[in-house]
């Protein structure tokens, strides 16, 4: 039963205003990883996302493990293609980084072709993906890493509605709903969130 439920939450597209997001099935992210064209193709879309690089191609690896062997779990493990709404074009990837923890927290990361950044896009799109995540079974907050001097990122994630949370020497955790708790200061040495990763592009 648990398994058709995540089914049919990954057969959907979200829509926001200036964009849509496509869940990317096992056979898409095995494609990304060879030839990304091949995504392009089957939603017939414009553009393509880049050949991974080495770090991404390990990313990649982890998320298609994770897909195997938890398939029920799939939604938090996949990444969303966004899309633009008038062209369909491919601008960026946005995507869970695992299930809720006991807590029912998530992490979001997100990243958008540069010549498609601070146009709108990614605020859009993480809107409607943040609203798309609190819905999802166990969850009960979302959170996201920026680095402290990217500041489009920064700029998405305030737009958002995203409330920062946490400060440590070189990076800034935000979370949404913003009204549970109090921003505070890292303590020296200790960063209760060092498992995050620091890949939020906007």
């Amino acid at each position: 039963m648990e398994l058709e439920i995540h089914r049919g939450i990954m057969s959907k597209r979200l829509h926001g205003t200036l964009t849509y997001l496509i869940p990317l099935t096992l056979q898409d992210l095995e494609d990304q990883l060879i030839n990304p064209q091949k995504i392009a193709k089957r939603y017939q879309l414009n553009g393509a996302l880049e050949t991974p690089d080495e770090h991404m191609i390990k990313i990649l690896e982890i998320k298609l493990a994770k897909m195997k062997s938890e398939p029920e779990q799939a939604v938090f493990s996949t990444y969303f293609l966004i899309v633009e709404k008038d062209h369909h074009e491919i601008l960026g990837t946005i995507g869970y980084k695992g299930a809720p923890d006991e807590d029912g927290t998530i992490e979001v990361g997100y990243g958008i072709r540069p010549s498609f950044r601070e146009k709108g896009y990614m605020t859009d799109a993480l809107k409607a993906f943040t609203e798309f995540g609190l819905t999802l079974p166990g969850v009960k907050k979302i959170v996201a890493c920026t680095s402290k001097d990217n500041a489009a990122s920064i700029r998405v994630l305030e737009k958002t509605g995203y409330k920062r949370i946490y400060t440590a020497q070189d990076l800034y955790v935000w979370r949404f709903p913003a009204h549970l708790h109090t921003e505070f200061e890292a303590e020296p040495g200790h960063n209760p969130l060092n498992q995050m990763e620091l890949s939020n592009e906007a």
